[in-house]
Order: C-alpha cells, then structure tokens, then sequence
C-alpha cells in the first residue's frame, strides 16, 4: 500500500464514534472506531467497522494539555486513560511517519509515539507499531515507517 492510500484510510477515520477503548497485554491498546462489526471467528465480542491496535509503540492519551496516561503507566492508570476514548467521535486523525494521532470531539488526544523502549533495535525483530483493522484490509505500520497490508 502507497503512503497516500495509508493517508487516505487514517481520514476516513474522521468523524466516526469511537469506543471500547481498553488495555490488552502489557500496554497494548485497543480501540474501536465506527459502527460495530461483525465478531472475528470464534470471537465473542464486537469489534469496530474499523479498530486501532497500538502495539509495538509507546503512546499517550492527553485531555488538553494534561497527560492522563502513558503506555509506561501501571494497569489502572493505563485503563482510565482507554477508557476515555470510548463515547466520542474523532474529529482530526494525522499521521507523521509511523506515528499516529487522533483528535476526539471530547479533547481527548490519542498519541503513537516512538518503538517501545525495550523494541529489537533489529528491524527483522522489531514488533509492529500498530494495526489498523479496516472492512477490506489489515494496514501493519513498523517503526520504520513501512506499511504492509494483508486482507481485513
């Protein structure tokens, strides 16, 4: 996938609510983005039309100009924070590199920032920066600001 197409999906995602913002795994994040979807196979939960999974990356969550939570908080902090990026809408996405940002009507700001530090500094090693689950592709960015795609 070219960079504009990367670009043209991550604007597609302004205007679209947003919910069940939550923690995976260590601080993976996960949210999700338009209408529900149907479940994955042997999925017991809804996921979005579309759903963001930051992974390999640190991250931030902001209310204005105060950091609420960061991916090297503990699990409590990290939940609050997720939790306020449910029962909005995302009024400006922008992307520099791979690094994402979400703007939410409430003031929220989801923020992708650097590879985690613990991050293989070999890029054959290196996990994914995030997925973007969309109806019709899955968009892999990697810390070097590659993108591949699979099918959705």
């Amino acid at each position: 996938m070219s960079s504009a197409g990367l670009v043209t999906a991550v604007a597609r995602l302004v205007g679209q609510p947003t919910w069940g913002g939550r923690i995976g795994i260590g601080s993976f994040l996960q949210v999700e983005i338009g209408p529900p979807g149907l479940p994955g196979p042997g999925d017991r939960r809804e996921y979005g039309e579309c759903h963001l999974w930051l992974y390999g990356c640190a991250w931030e969550i902001r209310d204005g100009d105060r950091v609420v939570a960061t991916s090297d908080d503990a699990a409590e902090r990290m939940s609050r924070g997720a939790a306020l990026l449910s029962g909005t809408r995302i009024v400006e996405a922008r992307l520099d590199g791979p690094l994402v940002e979400l703007v939410l009507e409430s003031g929220v700001v989801l923020a992708s920032r650097k590879p985690a530090d613990d991050a293989p500094a070999d890029a054959e090693d290196a996990l994914p920066a995030w997925f973007l689950y969309t109806p019709s592709v899955v968009m892999t960015m990697h810390p070097d600001g590659t993108v591949t795609t699979g099918g959705g």
